[in-house]
Parts: C-alpha cells; sequence; structure tokens
C-alpha cells in the first residue's frame, strides 16, 4: 500500500464510532460465528492498485474481530452499517469480520497477538495493556482524538498517548420485571435492608429473585465489583488497589463478599447460577422465571429482542441501583468496549493525510 495502514483501518475505527450498538452484550444461543482465516491479513491482501484520480481505490482486505457481535439483526445492521460507511471512503476495500462471541474472543486474540498475527482491527478491554506489549497503532494524530470523553482517557491511553476509541459508556445495576414487581407490590429498594426484604417476598412466591450466568466469568465479577463499591463508598477505589493503597485482603472486598455471600446463602440466585451463562440469564430474565437481573445498561434492548425472538410476553423493564445499609449509591461508569488498530511496522507509515 502506499498509504499509512493504521489510517485507513482507523477510518472504521471512526465509522463505527459514529453508530450505536444497541445489542452490546446481546447474545444469542449461537456460540460463535466464525469467519475466514484469522491469519489472513490486510498486509497480505492488499493489491496495491490505485484507480486512476483516485488515492483510495487500491483493493485490500481488513480484519475486525470483535467479541459482542453476533447473529441478531442489531448486530447485523451494525456491521452492514460500519461496511457501507467504509467503503464510501475505500470503496474496493472487503471488510471481514472475525466474530467469537463471549470469553473465548480475548483467549484467541491473545493466543495470536503472542505469535505475531491477529485481525487488522480490534475490539477490546484492555487498551493500556495491549499498548504497552507494543500491539497497537498510536491513533494520537487522528482528528476525533480531540472529541474524545475525558472520562474515558484512561482506558484509552498510555504514556499519554491514544491507542483507541471508547465505542461505549456503561454502567451496572439491577434491572427489574416491573409488572412483577407490581403484582407482588414491591417497591425499588432504597436500601440494603428494602432488598433483601424484596429478594424474600420474591422469593416466597416462588420465584427466583435474581439470575445469575456466572459461568461466564464477567458477569460475577461486575455483581462483586458493584457490591465492592457500596461497601467502600471510594470512588477511587480500583486506582486504591492498583498502588497498594486499599488491600485485596481490605475491608471494601471483604464486605463485598459478605454481600455476596448473604444473597447466595439465602437462596436469592438460581440454582444454576454457575452452571449457565450470559445468553441463557437472558432467557430466564424475558421469560419471566426470574425478577431480577444484575447486568449493564444495555438490557432493556435485550429484553426487548428477546420477547421478540423467543415469543416472550414482553414486560416493561425497570433499574435500580444497589444501595447501602444507610441509603448510598456509587456506581462505576466506563467504556464497555474499545476498538483498536493493530499496528504493523511493515505498512505503517507516518503521512499526514487528512482522511474525513
Amino acid at each position: 500500500m502506499n498509504k499509512k495502514f493504521s489510517v485507513i483501518a482507523s477510518s472504521l475505527v471512526v465509522f463505527s464510532m459514529a453508530l450505536t450498538a444497541c445489542g452490546a452484550k446481546t447474545s444469542s444461543d449461537s456460540s460463535a460465528t466464525q469467519t475466514p482465516s484469522p491469519t489472513a491479513t490486510a498486509a497480505a491482501t492488499a493489491a496495491a492498485t490505485p484507480a486512476a484520480g483516485n488515492a483510495n481505490a487500491e483493493s485490500f482486505t481488513l480484519k475486525v474481530g470483535a467479541w459482542f457481535l453476533d447473529d441478531l439483526p442489531q448486530s447485523k445492521d451494525f456491521e452492514a452499517a460500519a461496511e457501507k460507511k467504509f467503503k464510501e471512503k475505500y470503496p474496493n476495500a472487503k471488510v471481514e469480520w472475525d466474530i467469537l462471541v463471549s470469553e473465548k474472543y480475548f483467549e484467541k486474540m491473545k493466543a495470536e497477538l503472542a505469535i505475531g498475527v491477529g485481525d487488522d482491527v480490534i475490539f477490546n478491554q484492555n487498551v493500556p495493556e495491549l499498548a504497552k506489549a507494543g500491539y497497537l497503532a498510536d491513533l494520537s494524530d487522528q482528528p476525533w482524538v480531540k472529541d474524545t470523553l475525558d472520562a474515558t482517557k484512561p482506558t484509552i491511553t498510555y504514556q499519554g498517548k491514544v491507542y483507541g476509541a471508547a465505542q461505549t459508556v456503561a454502567t451496572f445495576g439491577m434491572f427489574y420485571n416491573k409488572k412483577m414487581f407490581a403484582d407482588l407490590g414491591i417497591q425499588p429498594p432504597a436500601n440494603w435492608k428494602d432488598f433483601i426484604a424484596a429478594n424474600e417476598k420474591i422469593k416466597a412466591k416462588g420465584i427466583t429473585p435474581i439470575v445469575g450466568g456466572f459461568k461466564d466469568q464477567w458477569t460475577l465479577q461486575y455483581l462483586l465489583s458493584g457490591l465492592t463499591e457500596i461497601s467502600s463508598q471510594n470512588p477511587k477505589l480500583e486506582a486504591d488497589f492498583y498502588s497498594g493503597k486499599a488491600k485485596l485482603n481490605g475491608p471494601e472486598l471483604q464486605g463485598a463478599l459478605n454481600k455476596l455471600g448473604e444473597l447466595a446463602g439465602k437462596g436469592y440466585f438460581n440454582k444454576s447460577a454457575l452452571t449457565i451463562d450470559w445468553p441463557q440469564t437472558q432467557i430466564e430474565f424475558a421469560s419471566g422465571k426470574a425478577a431480577m437481573i444484575y447486568q449493564g445498561n444495555w438490557m432493556p434492548g435485550v429484553a426487548q429482542q428477546t420477547f421478540k425472538d423467543k415469543g416472550f410476553t414482553p414486560f416493561e423493564v425497570g433499574f435500580f441501583p444497589i444501595a447501602d445499609e444507610n441509603g448510598k449509591v456509587l456506581m462505576g461508569v466506563g467504556p464497555d468496549h474499545s476498538v483498536s488498530v493493530m499496528r504493523n511496522r511493515s505498512i505503517c507509515r507516518r503521512q499526514k493525510t487528512s482522511w474525513l
């Protein structure tokens, strides 16, 4: 190619940033939608033969890796819209989606990076670590950087340079079946005592209070993180853990584990919580088998899609944050997924070209 490849690839970064991935965490019952050959890269497939008068007319293949896209309509719409916008700039380019749903994607991504192969554009959740390892292209000179939210900068930068774009900003909390709560005369709980009372009332009716799909460890991770936040009421707790100021055996995490133990010990989770995954919890919640689910802010959209796909009777999904004994709430907010461009020393050239 006669262009800096990271500029070309980051075009897709920008185009995908402009889209709203409403189903960011949605997943069908299928575990994966695999696309061809993970080792084929744009460097190997590029045919640098630009048409006369069009510097962007060269033919090449751009591979994009992600874990949150599946075969549901909103995922396919996202892919189609990103491709369409990208091809307006590079009409002869081909986009290959290398999709592996859930945590298996990250295992595959790390294995490929370790042997020097991988996708050209990767969605990920650990930009600083990948940048430190030398895998990512520096995107600091791109025009969209000036519009980056300050709150997301720590998650997409390393040593003052930008190596990714935060696509979504998410938070977690308890989503609930509004009709079920109304039928049982339950109000969204204002403190931990009320929360326990609500769980007890739901359980007494033979309904699972909270559905857990802890086979996917990230679901338990976020629940424990939320319980740690309300146990500490320290908005800088993660930084304190990182610096060593807070200890893993300290009162913050112990308080969270005590709360988690209380919920489990009183039987508020489904008996299958350790053996089912995130996709199955969508069905348990949308079918009315469980009253609540601790999830990210994509949950209402996921529920609507599940109602439609599975033929369940729709209900309104409500939300409340879990509060401590005194009714205090602390909710962590951050990017759910970011998108980066892989560094390729053989074709990355510092060409200051405006591509927007």
